[in-house]
């Protein structure tokens, strides 16, 4: 019996050519004039002056959206500023090499709030990834688990295979970040993003690796 094959697709700079988390932060933020967008524009000095900002602390400023404005908030931005720089080439890869069975699991240390409508818009499969934590209709600033990174998004794949009853015949990892470098060893096929991150791509070369 043959099984079908299983993407795993990195979304950051792999299938669109963006940094997408923080360009989100900076859409909602500066979308409309509230305290959040003095408190963005605060990080972005102190960034300049030299002073490091964490992930989770920009995150936080997605605080206080309702479920209906960030359902609004996620399809003008997925419109506007992701669907505009997708991967065609990438999208190219997948159609030439994808049989009817396989199946396409997008992997990402961004947030599934918008990486999920946008990639139900692209017919591109499953999506993991963490989420805005809601509590009573309204987003907390906090997110429903960590981020999927490096080793991580091996445990969630297995995860995500075990927990679907899945089996395939082989599994194919795209990305541009030497951060997937445990996601791309620990597929069958790894493909890289040619020339986002130059010791990836060094790599890349070594080992005779696909890039697209």
């Amino acid at each position: 019996m043959k099984y079908p094959k299983l993407f795993c697709i990195d979304f950051c700079q792999t299938l669109v050519f963006e940094d997408s988390l923080p360009l989100f932060i900076k859409f909602v933020c500066l979308r409309n004039l509230k305290f959040r967008t003095f408190k963005y524009l605060y990080f972005w000095l102190i960034e300049k002056l030299g002073f490091k900002v964490s992930k989770y602390n920009r995150i936080y400023l997605l605080k206080n959206l309702s479920v209906l404005e960030l359902n609004s908030i996620v399809t003008e931005f997925s419109k506007t500023q992701l669907q505009p720089v997708i991967n065609r080439n990438l999208l190219q890869y997948i159609n030439l090499n994808k049989s009817f069975d396989d199946r396409i699991v997008i992997v990402s240390a961004a947030i599934a709030d918008y990486i999920e409508p946008f990639c139900k818009n692209n017919q591109l499969g499953d999506v993991i990834a963490s989420k805005l934590e809601v509590k009573n209709g309204i987003t907390t600033g906090k997110l429903t688990e960590e981020l999927v990174f490096g080793k991580l998004k091996v445990k969630m794949i297995n995860e995500f295979i075990k927990g679907n009853s899945l089996e395939f015949e082989q599994i194919i990892a795209v990305s541009d970040s030497i951060h997937d470098l445990p996601l791309l060893e620990f597929s069958d096929i790894p493909v890289v993003i040619e020339g986002v991150c130059e010791e990836l791509t060094e790599i890349a070369y070594q080992r005779n690796w696909d890039m697209i």
